[in-house]
């Protein structure tokens, strides 16, 4: 009976050391997150222009455990600048705008199509020349927002298609467009974007929490061997 009630004790604190380390992996969520490459573009020009970079993002390795929701966004700064010169000795109106944006398009299992937009930045001017020489500019960066960024999906179809293998294809498009109105016979325009662009993804999921039976043999053969020492010494104490 000595021995019994020791070897209890032990089994309870093992069970209890088990629980504890194990409460807190089925408990807890996890994320991971990942970005493509940066896509820069740098453009003088008056003309609408779209330039693109295709990237890749790896999928959610389900092995991890299950996925509960995906967040993409589509990050970077815009700058837009644009100006307007007269080069004639008469007085006019002038009015022009630059604007620039990027967004990007996930592609996952070659099913899904899933849009992101950063903000953008649009410069404008408007206004009178007075005379040769004069000149509107406005220089812009990151001042409006297109509709929203970043996204979440929770749905378990659209979990689906992020779940898998490998990479799935990422592509990023930067856009230019401006336009100038004036009544000037002779002038001269400046418009120019730059932007850098990239998309991001995390991954929310629940981990694959650590079976009880894994830790148990261990922890009930290390209390049945202290229970099996103290009954030996207790026997030598006898005998002695």
């Amino acid at each position: 009976m000595k021995v019994q009630a020791p070897f209890l004790q032990t089994v309870a604190i093992a069970a209890t050391l088990t629980l504890a380390i194990i409460a807190p992996n089925a408990a807890n969520a996890a994320s991971i997150t990942h970005k493509t490459a940066s896509f820069s573009f740098d453009q003088d020009t008056f003309e609408d222009s779209f330039f693109s970079f295709g990237s890749v993002l790896p999928y959610f390795n389900a092995a991890l455990g299950k996925l509960n929701s995906v967040t993409y966004q589509i990050l970077g700064n815009s700058t837009a600048s644009i100006s307007i010169t007269n080069n004639s000795n008469k007085k006019a109106n002038a009015y022009g705008q630059t604007s620039t944006y990027g967004y990007g398009i996930l592609s996952p299992q070659n099913r899904g199509w899933f849009y992101g937009y950063n903000q953008g930045a649009s410069a404008s001017i408007g206004g009178i020349l007075s005379g040769k020489g004069a000149t509107l500019t406005d220089t812009q960066t990151n001042n409006y927002l297109w509709w929203s960024s970043p996204s979440t999906l929770t749905d378990s179809y659209y979990l689906g298609l992020f779940t898998g293998t490998d990479n799935f294809a990422v592509d990023l498009y930067g856009y230019l467009g401006s336009y100038v109105s004036t009544t000037l016979s002779a002038y001269s325009v400046a418009s120019a974007a730059t932007g850098e662009l990239s998309a991001m993804i995390t991954y929310d999921y629940t981990p694959v929490p650590i079976p009880t039976p894994a830790l148990l043999p261990g922890l009930l053969a290390m209390g049945v061997g202290i229970v099996r020492r103290r009954k030996a010494e207790a026997a030598a104490e006898c005998e002695a």
